[in-house]
């Protein structure tokens, strides 16, 4: 599938004289399955990032994610995603034009640095909130991990407290793997649509992405992943039928082999 963009930007008569739009990529996935590994390596293959937290998240729309699961949903310290709705999340056109305002500014930023066709984002946040997102953009990396990783290492972190945090990390990882799922279904035909196993071999996947995407693959993003990082490989399997179910169909699309 080609690269091509999705919307008129929101710059300057100006500016759009001076330099074409630059492509957008928003990456998708839970915490802990290693959006920030893959958004690091994309920074090392020239995509622009502007100025992020050691987790590769941008201030401003890590505040857009915040503020709607805290208000509309209570996120809060314990409950970092809050009491997240069955169906897919729908919001109202301030959310939208917060959004579009975001997006002017990266292409603001990446225009003036001028080091990069490309820029990206990344927020997990932004997978259960993909229909405030995704009609941005033009190039949409989604990366999922095994469901006993996942719970395993949100329960170390401590991000999640209860008498039944297990299940609750649990509930999120199906929540978030789901809203991936319906993301690949409304726009794996409009977009180019990659998905990544971060159980699988991550280089390969890594430099197939280089190549679709027609970016120099580095050495040093090709060393940024350590299986020594992954601390959880040893983690019990989960019996949840619905979360194999979600992860076995995450497997079959997986389409960077």
């Amino acid at each position: 599938m080609g690269i091509s963009g999705s919307e008129e930007p929101l710059v300057s008569p100006r500016l759009k004289a001076e330099a074409p739009r630059l492509k957008r990529i928003v990456i998708l996935g839970m915490g802990r399955s290693g959006t920030s590994f893959l958004t690091g390596c994309l920074a090392k293959c020239g995509v622009y990032v502007d100025e992020v937290s050691d987790k590769f998240e941008h201030t401003r729309s890590r505040a857009i994610n915040d503020t709607i699961l805290r208000e509309l949903y209570g996120a809060r310290h314990g409950l970092p995603y809050g009491k997240l709705p069955a169906d897919e999340i729908q919001l109202p056109q301030i959310w939208h034009d917060k959004v579009r305002e975001f997006v002017a500014y990266m292409e603001t930023r990446g225009n003036e640095v001028g080091t990069s066709e490309y820029w990206t984002f990344k927020d997990p946040r932004t997978t259960v909130l993909h229909s405030l997102w995704i009609s941005h953009f033009d190039v949409i990396v989604g990366i999922f991990r095994s469901p006993e990783q996942v719970v395993e290492s949100f329960l170390a972190r401590k991000w999640i407290t209860g008498w039944q945090r297990k299940r609750t990390a649990l509930e999120y990882w199906i929540r978030f793997n789901l809203s991936l799922l319906e993301a690949w279904k409304r726009w794996h035909a409009e977009k180019a649509f990659f998905l990544m196993d971060y159980n699988a071999d991550i280089s390969t996947q890594l430099k197939h992405l280089c190549e679709r995407l027609e970016l120099p693959l580095s050495e040093d993003a090709l060393g940024y992943y350590d299986q020594e990082r992954n601390h959880f490989s040893g983690a019990s399997r989960l019996r949840n039928r619905r979360a194999v179910q979600i992860y076995e169909s995450l497997r079959e699309l997986r389409n960077l082999i």
